[in-house]
Order: structure tokens, then sequence, then C-alpha cells
């Protein structure tokens, strides 16, 4: 919470709430491990665990999260 104050403070981020976007920031973090056994056979193909699909996903939700925070113009 406090780097979510510090950013809006900066003005890099827009005023949101800290802690509901923080509860925001841990659930997209947190869905694609705890559903995995129910979103596993949706997409067969891919190794959703991998090293690769985990960096894939870091990087999504970083760019999600980001785009959620970010001032309006920026």
């Amino acid at each position: 919470m406090k780097i979510l104050e510090r950013g809006m403070a900066e003005g890099c981020f827009r005023q949101i709430d800290p802690f509901l976007t923080t509860l925001h920031i841990i659930g997209v973090c947190n869905l694609y491990f705890n559903a995995y056994e129910n979103i596993k056979h949706t997409r067969p193909d891919l190794q959703l665990l991998s090293p690769e699909m985990i960096e894939q996903h870091t990087q999504a939700a970083v760019k999600f999260i980001l785009g959620g925070m970010r001032r309006t113009g920026d």
C-alpha cells in the first residue's frame, strides 16, 4: 500500500483506494495459480506452470495492473 500511496503522491498513479487496489493486485497475481486445476483443461496444449508461461503471466499481470493505475493521458 505504501508503494501505491507514494505513486499517487508523486503523480505517477491516479487517485485510487490503496487497500482495495492492493487486494486487486493480489487477486490478479494469485488467481492464475489458485485456479490452475479449473483452467488447465481450457488449453491442454499449454504447460501453464512452466517457467515460460509463468513469465508470460507475470508480464501480462504487470501491464494489466499498471494500465489501471496510471494517470489518464500518460
